[in-house]
C-alpha cells in the first residue's frame, strides 16, 4: 500500500494488467501511432482521458488508487440515468474524508476506447472533474508514459 509519485516515473512506462493483477515497468515508451492518446489535460501530471457520459464529454483522471468506481462532479448529477436513487456515504482521499452519493448507472460510459457497462458511480462536491478507478478498469490493460504524457487503454 502507498502512493508512488507520478513525476518519479518520467523515464519509463508503467503497465497495468487489471484482469491478471499484474503491474510492470517498461523502458518501451508510448508513441503517436501505437493506439495511445495524449493526456486530456497537458498541464496535469495525472493521466486523464475524455469520458463520454451520454452526450456529455468530460475530463477524467485515471486513478488506480480509487477503489469505488467512477467519480463524477456534482454538476452532472441531474443528467445521470441511474438504476435507483443515490445513497449518501463517506469517502476518504489523501486530503481527508468527504461525502459522496453512490449509485449504479443504467447506461454505459466510454473512457478512451474502453466501454464500461452500467458502472457504479459516486457523485461528489469535492473534485471538479471525473475520476475513473480500478473497478471500471478491471477488464482492461493500461500503459501510462508520464514523460511523454501518453496513456493507452485496451479492453482485455
Amino acid at each position: 500500500r502507498g502512493v508512488l509519485g507520478v513525476p518519479s516515473l518520467a523515464g519509463v512506462a508503467l503497465e497495468f494488467d487489471f484482469p491478471d493483477l499484474e503491474v510492470g515497468i517498461s523502458t518501451k515508451r508510448l508513441r503517436d501511432l501505437d493506439g495511445s492518446e495524449e493526456f486530456a489535460n497537458q498541464q496535469d501530471v495525472i493521466p486523464s482521458l475524455p469520458l463520454r457520459l451520454g452526450s456529455d464529454l468530460i475530463e477524467a483522471h485515471i486513478d488506480t488508487g480509487n477503489g469505488r468506481g467512477i467519480g463524477l462532479p456534482r454538476s452532472v448529477e441531474g443528467r445521470l440515468n441511474l438504476m435507483g436513487p443515490l445513497e449518501e456515504r463517506t469517502a476518504r482521499s489523501a486530503s481527508g474524508e468527504f461525502r459522496v452519493y453512490t449509485g449504479q448507472l443504467a447506461d454505459s460510459v466510454q473512457v478512451g476506447p474502453l466501454r464500461v457497462e452500467q458502472p457504479m458511480v459516486f457523485v461528489n462536491d469535492r473534485f471538479p472533474i471525473a475520476n475513473v478507478g480500478t473497478p471500471a478498469l478491471m477488464h482492461a490493460r493500461m500503459t501510462v508514459d508520464v514523460g511523454r504524457r501518453r496513456i493507452r487503454l485496451e479492453a482485455k
